[in-house]
């Protein structure tokens, strides 16, 4: 599980049983995913379909700062892999991947 304290509360990526990923925020799911970097990506690019997170796409105050995730049990930044996926976006001229 990876963890947000974002201004509209906590945001969590967490493993489904099924080896899927979801989005948690505020206790509510949204989406499932592939991995967690599918799942980073649109809390990165504001596709969660949470209207209070999505709806502040354009705002700086919201915008993912350097080790805003944390993995609680490794406190590794999950900001890692949304870099990789961003600088893979900009090597390819992309705003985002397809995952």
């Amino acid at each position: 599980m990876w963890l947000y304290k974002s201004p509209i509360g906590v945001i969590r990526i967490v493993k489904n049983r099924t080896g899927s990923y979801s989005i948690v925020i505020n206790e509510v799911f949204y989406g499932t995913y592939p991995s967690a970097v599918a799942a980073a990506d649109d809390v990165y690019t504001f596709s969660t379909g949470c209207f209070e997170w999505d709806k502040h796409c354009a705002d700086i105050d919201y915008q993912l700062a350097a080790g805003s995730f944390v993995r609680p049990e490794s406190c590794r930044p999950l900001l890692l892999l949304v870099m990789q996926i961003f600088l893979l976006a900009l090597r390819f001229g992309k705003t985002a991947l397809p995952l």
